[in-house]
């Protein structure tokens, strides 16, 4: 059983590193989506969001 859980926490985990990477990737190719989505957020949001990811 917890065989089972580990390997539930190993795909989230595989899971959202894709997910991170495929966003950081979006992100570096279209830099205007960058910008917007930090208008979106504001500054205080985005350097929360920047401290997340790295």
């Amino acid at each position: 059983m917890k065989f089972r859980i580990w390997m539930y926490c190993a795909w989230v985990f595989a899971i959202l590193v894709a997910v991170l990477l495929a966003f950081a990737i979006v992100l570096v190719l279209n830099p205007s989506l960058a910008d917007q989505i930090a208008e979106a957020l504001g500054p205080v949001k985005l350097s929360s969001l920047v401290r997340i990811l790295y």
